[in-house]
């Protein structure tokens, strides 16, 4: 009798495996974006347990302030790989990766890209989840030198770094016969930036948000499309002046 209620449970709630294979999809955002500078910081709200990997691209429109050598605005473009690890438990996460960037008119090609992420699970049911996530990023590029010169000191370097703290909350469901499933997850986010050339530095806060929309379409190939946006740097002030969007592609091993 009590095998045949829970079958009747599991007949009733079809959605209950979908939300389980949801599971091998949640890993790969964070794995994507990893808290690159450059990349939309826009954390999913669910964990896994096991490894993912994953390249992704992001546009940063109009770039960073302040203003690029010839006061113009540059949108930036990031490629990278990323990876992320989450225990049997899934109630943490580590993400970390690595990225090329264009900088546009002023830099030399490419500058680079590095970031982590802690996520912590705070919500998991299945069809809500929210976790607490904190990351750094880290970015750095190199003036073009002057026509005969060279760009070697470290006075023609440029850095920026980013520290976001915040909360990932969203909802999931499955699709396709309950092999593969969706997400969207929303993450508002205070995020410090301190950017740097030679020895001159500014440094500024501002709350930001991030939007996530997965989709599996495999059991373990996931695409997820992200955008950031939110308080904007003014005048010299360090920061974005606009929304960041992204893309990224993954595979997920291991899985509940």
């Amino acid at each position: 009798m009590l095998a045949k209620r829970a079958g009747m449970r599991s007949a009733h709630h079809p959605w209950r495996r979908p939300a389980r294979g949801l599971a091998l999809l949640a890993l790969a955002p964070a794995a994507a974006a990893a808290q690159l500078p450059g990349v939309p910081a826009a954390p999913g709200a669910f964990v896994r347990p096991g490894l993912a990997f994953a390249a992704n691209a992001g546009l940063e429109a109009r770039g960073l302030a302040p203003e690029t050598v010839d006061g113009a605005r540059r949108s930036r473009w990031t490629y990278g790989l990323a990876a992320a690890f989450a225990p049997a438990s899934a109630r943490w996460q580590l993400a970390g990766g690595a990225a090329a960037q264009t900088w546009g008119s002023g830099y030399q090609d490419p500058g680079t890209s590095f970031g982590g992420r802690a996520a912590f699970v705070v919500l998991d049911r299945p069809r809500f989840g929210a976790t607490a996530v904190a990351g750094l990023g880290f970015a750095r590029a190199r003036f073009e030198p002057p026509a005969g010169g060279s760009a070697a000191e470290d006075e023609d370097v440029v850095q920026l770094r980013q520290l976001p703290l915040g909360v990932a909350v969203g909802a999931r469901g499955g699709w396709g016969g309950g092999r593969r499933a969706w997400a969207l997850s929303v993450a508002p986010q205070y995020v410090w930036y301190r950017f740097s050339a030679g020895e001159d530095a500014q440094s500024a806060a501002r709350p930001r948000v991030g939007l996530l929309a997965e989709v599996g379409l495999t059991p373990r190939l996931g695409v997820s499309v992200a955008y950031e946006d939110g308080a904007r740097a003014a005048g010299g002030e360090p920061g974005p002046r606009a929304g960041t969007v992204g893309l990224a592609l993954s595979f997920a091993l291991g899985g509940r």
